[in-house]
């Protein structure tokens, strides 16, 4: 199909609504901008996640799904608070406890570019009217989410390193390196440097028998670690404040497992105010994304069991299954990502995944965690 440059194939459906323009985004060349590798291709698959396009206008793609409706707003002063009250913008994220709802100040929504850089709301049009024609992104929970498109989507993000969807709810991606030269030099030596300290693995500071593995904590106090670490900045586009200030290092043995779990708190869980609320800025404070290492694979067993991916339906009574639904990581994979929140800053209850239990050797793998 070849379209007159800079024209819509379809324009049913076009009307005016306050003011405004709505019409649905159905093809990529409707846009000033090149939109493709960032409309997702399933509507749900992300919360939060709303794509600007500038021109002389700023033409919003609500949701940012292919399919979405489209909305034109002035580039003045005012685009901050039109955009607020066009996309319901909220300060607050609402969870139902019982037959009331507890309500969780968030950070501020914020704009990214293609590169990561990222833009506060009273920032957006002096620097939007220097980003004509490319696209923009308002994630409203305030923290870069990688877009997941579609099942199959590759894009590189560093130099020799890849990420390609494996799920698109929850948002799993399996980091491909080009050549081994890509792969952090400093993971050999993380095994070395936890053996002597590997502990009993704790559950809410509690030994539990849906747990069985041992682990260490590993603080980026040498090169590598501190490298280890900026490597996992880059490839999230989160600052380092973001992220626990020590790597979780796991050993699973014969038989051991961690069973289907979530990454995040659930409010409607955990009666304790204090643990969602970040001591400094005082908003809502939970784990955003998981970057996960495979260290050393066992010869049998030890996959991640994702067994919501796809919308499969919570595992009850199956906490260690590891079959068919859902998808297994870790036979083939480096390092995996996932994550926990959607870009609104809401839990994502597709993330449950689960440590299998070791059938044949030793696994031994870490976990890096974007707050």
């Amino acid at each position: 199909l070849v379209l007159p440059a800079g024209r819509c194939a379809l324009s049913r459906g076009l009307e005016p609504m306050a003011g405004k323009w709505i019409l649905p985004c159905l093809l990529l060349c409707c846009s000033a901008c090149d939109l493709t590798g960032w409309l997702n291709e399933e509507a749900e698959a992300d919360h939060g996640y709303n794509i600007l396009c500038v021109t002389d206008v700023v033409t919003v793609y609500v949701k940012g799904y292919v399919g979405c409706k489209t909305v034109e707003l002035a580039l003045d002063d005012s685009l901050p608070e039109k955009l607020e009250d066009e996309l319901l913008l909220r300060g607050r994220l609402l969870f139902r406890r019982g037959e009331r709802l507890t309500a969780w100040p968030k950070q501020s929504w914020a704009v990214f570019t293609t590169a990561g850089e990222r833009w506060e709301p009273q920032e957006l049009v002096q620097r939007a009217r220097a980003h004509r024609g490319v696209p923009l992104f308002l994630v409203e929970g305030g923290t870069w989410r990688w877009p997941a498109i579609r099942v199959g989507f590759s894009r590189e993000v560093l130099s020799g390193v890849r990420l390609r969807t494996v799920a698109v709810q929850p948002a799993l991606f399996d980091l491909e390196f080009s050549n081994s030269e890509g792969i952090p030099k400093l993971l050999k030596d993380v095994v070395k440097a936890s053996e002597k300290s590997l502990f009993r693995s704790i559950t809410e500071g509690k030994v539990s028998d849906k747990r069985t593995s041992e682990q260490a904590w590993l603080g980026y106090n040498t090169q590598q670690l501190k490298d280890l670490l900026n490597f996992t900045v880059q490839i999230l586009r989160v600052p380092e404040r973001y992220f626990e200030e020590k790597m979780q290092v796991l050993r699973y043995t014969l038989g051991q497992f961690y069973d289907a779990h979530r990454d995040y708190w659930d409010p409607e869980e955990f009666p304790d105010k204090h643990r969602f609320i970040h001591p400094n800025s005082k908003t809502w404070y939970n784990r955003h994304a998981t970057l996960l290492w495979y260290l050393q694979r066992p010869e049998e067993g030890g996959e991640t069991w994702f067994p919501r991916a796809h919308g499969v339906p919570i595992p009850v009574n199956r906490w260690t299954a590891c079959d068919d639904a859902g998808v297994k990581m870790g036979n083939t994979s480096v390092a995996i990502l996932f994550y926990s929140l959607y870009s609104s800053g809401d839990i994502d209850t597709y993330s449950w995944h689960c440590g299998c239990p070791v059938i044949r050797g030793t696994k031994w793998a870490s976990n890096a965690w974007a707050w």
